[in-house]
This record gives C-alpha cells, sequence and structure tokens, in this order.
C-alpha cells in the first residue's frame, strides 16, 4: 500500500466559491496544498475570503500556497499571511502587505520559534526535495512540504495587520438577519390587525316611519315551483313524522264471576198455536236476564171474543241467571218478559236465588279509548312542536291549521273484555304539516306594500313576518291550501346601505353624522367605534335601521 503524497496540486477554476476551494482543500490528503490559481480569481479577491482559507487550512493541519502571479492578490495574501509563488518551479514567500498597514509584514520567525527558517534562496521543487530527504524538482502535481515550515515562521509577522481585519460572523449575522425578519413580518401583521381586522365601526339610523296593514289570501301549492306575486300563489312543501307512544289506564269495567242463580219460570204462551221454547231463550225481570236451560214446548191458549187470551198455555222452564251474583236473586211472583216477542212471557211462582258474588275487574273499550287519547293528546302537541321547529330551522313559516294525524294505529295488551286491572295501548301515528318559506312570504308582503308608496323615495323596512298570521280558509286539496295571511308592515326611508358605506369610509364622526342626518326621514345617527383608537368610519361598518 502507498504511502500517502507529502504534496499536492490542486489547480482552482474561476468560477469556484470559496467554500467549494475550502472543500477541496479538506479532501486533500496531503500536508503541503498548492492552489493553482487561473487569471481573475474572483473568490480569491477578498481579504475575508483569503484569511478564511488560511484559517481552514489551519485547522486541517495543512501549508498552503498559491501559486498565481495575479498582482492584486498579492498584497492581500501578504496581509493575511499566505505564501506565493508564481509558478510550481518558483520559490514561495509572503508578499509585501498593503502600505497601509501600521506594521510590515515579516516573513522571518521569532528567534524564539523552533520552525525552521524558510532560505527563500530556493525553488518549491528544491524546498520539497530538501524536505524530502530526497533531491526533487517539484512538477505540476507537488508543492514542497518545506514550504509549511515557512509559512509557520509567518504567522507572528502578519499577526499584527490581521489583528485590524475582522473576520465577519456568519452565524451571528445569520441569526440577527432572521431576528429582522421576523421582527418585520411581525409589525406588518400587527399593522394589518389594528388597521383592517379589528377596526369596527357600528351605526344606528332612527328613522320617521310608519305602518302598513297588510291583508291578503295566498294559494299555497306544493306543486308550485316559483312565486307568483301576481296571482298570489307561493310554492308550499309538507313534512311528515311518524311518531309511537303508548299509556296505562286502570280499567274500569266489572264482571261477577261468582255462582249464578238457578230457578224455574212458567212460560205463557198467548197464541193460537202452540210453540216451543229453544234453550237460551232469555227472560228478563227488572234488568235481570235468565236464559232457559233446556227447550220446552207451550201449548196454545184460548181466546175471548173480543181476542185477549181465555186459557194461556203454559209449561215450566228451568232457567240461569246469565251472570253470577246475588243481585240475581228474585222473590215469588214476579213478571219475566221474553226475546221472542211480547205475546210469550212468564213468572216464577217460587224464588230465584243461589247466587254469590265474586267481582273481577275488566277491560272495557272505553278504557282503551282514554288510554289511546292521552298518548295522541301527548303526540300531538309533541309533533306539532317538532315540525314547527324543523320549518323555523329553514327560515319557513309553519301553516299549523294544516297540522293533522293520519294512519292512527291504537294496540292495547290487553282485548276489552278480558279481566285486568290495568291496561297498556301503543299508538303508532303518522303526523303531516304544511308550511310556506319566510322569504317568499316577504316577497309577498313587500309586492302588495309597493302598490301604495314611492319605490324612489320610500321602502319597506320591516316586513312584519315575524309576527304574521295565517289562516287557513280552505283546503282544496292534499297539497293545496288557501291561506288568509295578515302582516303589519314598517314604512322608511330608502337607504342604500352599500352606497352609504362607500361614501362615509375613512370619514370622522362629525362629518358621518352630518351626511347621514341630511337624508330625508332620518331622525337620529348614533355611531360607536371599536377598539379605542379607531376615530374614522373603518372598512367593517354594521348599520341598522331603527324604527322610530
Amino acid at each position: 500500500m502507498s504511502a500517502t503524497p507529502e504534496k499536492q496540486t490542486i489547480y482552482i477554476d474561476v468560477e469556484d466559491e470559496i467554500t467549494g476551494i475550502i472543500d477541496k482543500l479538506r479532501r486533500s490528503e496531503s500536508k503541503v496544498v498548492a492552489l493553482v490559481l487561473p487569471k481573475r480569481a474572483s473568490a480569491l479577491q477578498s481579504t475575508v475570503n483569503l484569511k478564511l482559507l488560511k484559517r481552514k487550512a489551519e485547522e486541517a493541519k495543512k501549508n498552503v500556497v498559491l501559486i498565481t502571479s495575479d498582482p492584486g492578490l498579492m498584497p492581500m495574501a501578504g496581509a493575511v499571511g499566505l505564501h506565493v509563488a508564481k509558478s510550481l518551479q518558483s520559490k514561495p514567500s509572503i508578499p509585501s502587505a498593503p502600505e497601509k498597514a501600521d506594521h510590515a509584514v515579516t516573513v522571518d520567525s521569532d528567534e524564539d520559534s523552533d520552525d525552521e527558517k524558510l532560505d527563500r534562496h530556493k525553488s518549491i521543487g528544491e524546498l520539497a526535495a530538501a524536505g524530502a530527504g530526497v533531491d526533487e524538482i517539484i512538477d505540476v502535481d507537488n508543492v514542497a512540504e518545506a514550504v509549511g515550515k515557512g509559512i509557520k515562521s509567518a504567522k507572528k509577522s502578519a499577526s499584527k495587520y490581521a489583528k485590524k481585519l475582522k473576520v465577519p460572523n456568519f452565524d451571528s449575522f445569520r441569526t440577527k438577519l432572521l431576528i429582522g425578519g421576523g421582527a418585520l413580518l411581525l409589525i406588518i401583521v400587527l399593522w394589518v390587525l389594528t388597521a383592517i381586522v379589528f377596526p369596527k365601526a357600528k351605526i344606528v339610523i332612527t328613522t320617521d316611519t310608519s305602518n302598513f296593514g297588510v291583508d291578503v289570501t295566498v294559494d299555497a301549492k306544493t306543486d308550485a315551483k316559483a312565486i307568483d306575486s301576481g296571482k298570489l300563489i307561493v310554492p308550499a312543501t309538507t313534512k311528515s313524522l311518524k311518531k309511537a307512544d303508548s299509556a296505562k289506564v286502570a280499567t274500569s269495567g266489572k264482571r261477577n264471576d261468582g255462582t249464578k242463580s238457578k230457578g224455574t219460570i212458567t212460560a205463557i204462551n198467548c197464541t193460537d198455536n202452540s210453540l216451543t221454547v229453544d234453550a237460551g231463550t232469555i227472560f228478563s225481570n227488572g234488568g235481570f236476564s235468565f236464559t232457559t236451560d233446556t227447550p220446552v214446548t207451550v201449548p196454545a191458549s184460548d181466546f175471548f171474543s173480543n181476542g185477549t187470551c181465555k186459557n194461556n198455555g203454559k209449561a215450566d222452564v228451568a232457567v240461569t241467571a246469565t251472570n253470577g251474583g246475588s243481585q240475581y236473586h228474585v222473590d215469588a211472583g214476579q213478571p219475566f218478559t221474553s226475546n221472542i216477542g211480547a205475546k210469550v212471557s212468564g213468572y216464577n211462582n217460587a224464588a230465584i236465588g243461589g247466587g254469590t258474588d265474586k267481582i273481577t275487574p275488566i277491560v272495557t273499550q272505553s278504557d282503551i279509548d282514554t288510554a289511546k287519547q292521552q298518548v295522541l293528546d301527548k303526540l300531538n302537541n309533541d309533533s306539532n312542536t317538532t315540525l314547527t321547529n324543523q320549518f323555523k330551522a329553514e327560515n319557513s313559516v309553519a301553516l299549523t291549521d294544516t297540522f293533522g294525524a293520519s294512519d292512527v294505529q291504537a294496540a292495547p295488551d290487553t282485548a276489552a273484555g278480558q279481566p285486568a286491572a290495568e291496561v297498556t295501548v301503543t299508538v303508532n301515528v303518522t303526523y303531516a304539516e304544511m308550511g310556506i318559506k319566510q322569504d317568499d312570504i316577504k316577497a309577498i308582503i313587500t309586492a302588495d306594500v309597493s302598490k301604495h308608496i314611492d319605490a324612489k323615495t320610500q321602502t319597506v323596512q320591516d316586513t312584519g313576518v315575524d309576527n304574521a298570521t295565517f289562516q287557513v280558509t280552505e283546503k282544496t286539496s292534499p297539497t293545496e291550501v288557501k291561506a288568509h295571511l295578515q302582516s303589519n308592515a314598517v314604512i322608511g326611508p330608502q337607504i342604500d346601505q352599500t352606497a352609504l358605506k362607500k361614501q362615509i369610509k375613512g370619514k370622522k364622526k362629525g362629518d358621518t353624522q352630518a351626511i347621514i342626518m341630511g337624508r330625508p326621514g332620518v331622525k337620529d345617527v348614533n355611531i360607536s367605534f371599536s377598539p379605542f383608537w379607531v376615530n374614522t368610519i373603518p372598512s367593517k361598518v354594521d348599520i341598522t335601521i331603527k324604527k322610530e
């Protein structure tokens, strides 16, 4: 493996920057580096760059010789303490410093220096050969090692002049540049905030106004595509909502499940033909009913000449009360009517009894209807509010008269007539309601008012849509209704806010008040600024027209 060469020649290009030259120097593995410079090497025409080159060479422990004959470069190299040779075969030396220097730069080192003195009478090649211990003339690729010792000897002689040449601290400069740029950006942001973003003005203009009552009937249609102010047709929308809820109520029905009363009655046939009374035929006494247990044949009757029964056909038959309970006890000798005609009746020779009481609560249809209505009352209120709020959220007005329920289904958990102490009824229902956009209502109101005012000097300041009332007068179809609209509109002077803002921008408070007060119908002007430093009308202005 070959040893590292003691010297190296590096050719510098005219376009090389100082950073590139230093980088080439660092990459060299030789202790002595000869830099062959082109004519007008711009990167080394600066004392600062030469000093930087020397410092970086010392840090890399390398000796640098500049190969150049540029007369402008010589004094700067001498001021810095760099060796210069006209060619690779010439003797290296530190040129004289500029005449303005306070002290001459000497090449010889101090007496106390341990470095070997540089022999000025020898060429670079001879110096390199001497340093290597052999006779050698430097060629284009080598520089004498001995040049390094001569460089060291020039350090102290050039130090006095170098003290007067201060190399800028680029890190400090970059930091200051960043701080300055940040400060400038902050100033710009603060200016934008204080001059454009923050400044605001609020102007309240009180005008002389009058009321105008609007009373029209509009035709609201869900199939209308656009408003027709002339025909008073407005588009309408329908919203639907499905709801479900349940309610529980105590049952009101009662059934006596006690023992049923039993007995015998005598059936009477007041016809001229015998007849058969079927089992289950009902005989009643005072609202209490009994059914026959078995069929019975009752003979025909004899009649008087006037047609009344003379000898009634009679037959006894066993009966049982239709319901249990002691209230079905019947004393002997009581009359009974039948459900098969007035000419068949009966009576009991003996008392009917044996019934006992056992009361059981049962569900009635009335109980189911009561629970159903409770659910509907709750759902009606909630659903009406929900649909109305949905219209409000879309800047529309609900026609509350169109609100209604459909497809109502009630399902009790216990059927009517069944025993239960309470019944729960679940109701499913669909609600629907129509609505009109507020902008369409405003257009109708404005169109109606405009027929009665001078549009050049007056305008509708408030349509009164928030307090307008609607009453549905006719439901033409499920998709069309006629509604009576009443509103109290407010008429005031015509004020073009856009033009006014342009006119008063940049004006002071007093001038702005004078401009606005000069308009017809204006009674008062109140102006407020924010923040506190604002005293002229900025770009952001909030103008409110206040009705007197």
